[in-house]
């Protein structure tokens, strides 16, 4: 699998929301390995709340490796993306 497929193939978990987009996708790495960072924004049907998210993911021997933060676009996306990033960018399989 691609690692461009991961971002596209992400909304699976997400099934029940009514509308799913993947926005910004970038190669990365993670522990050195080849990874994908990708930016999506979904809403779940019958809730007035959209939400933003952010997600890094590597496939290692086979495995698959991905984190995901999520929140209400609104305000507390904004507010903790640039923390998010930064966590993302340390992290070690």
């Amino acid at each position: 699998m691609l690692l461009r497929e991961l971002a596209n193939g992400f909304q699976w978990p997400l099934a029940s929301t009514s509308l799913f987009e993947v926005g910004k996708v970038e190669p990365d790495k993670m522990s050195g390995h080849d990874a994908v960072r990708f930016t999506f924004t979904y809403a779940v049907e019958g809730d007035q709340l959209p939400r933003k998210g952010i997600a890094k993911a590597a496939v290692v021997k086979g495995q698959l490796y991905l984190v995901s933060f999520v929140a209400p676009s609104i305000h507390y996306f904004d507010r903790d993306a640039a923390k998010v990033n930064r966590l993302l960018d340390t992290l070690k399989i």
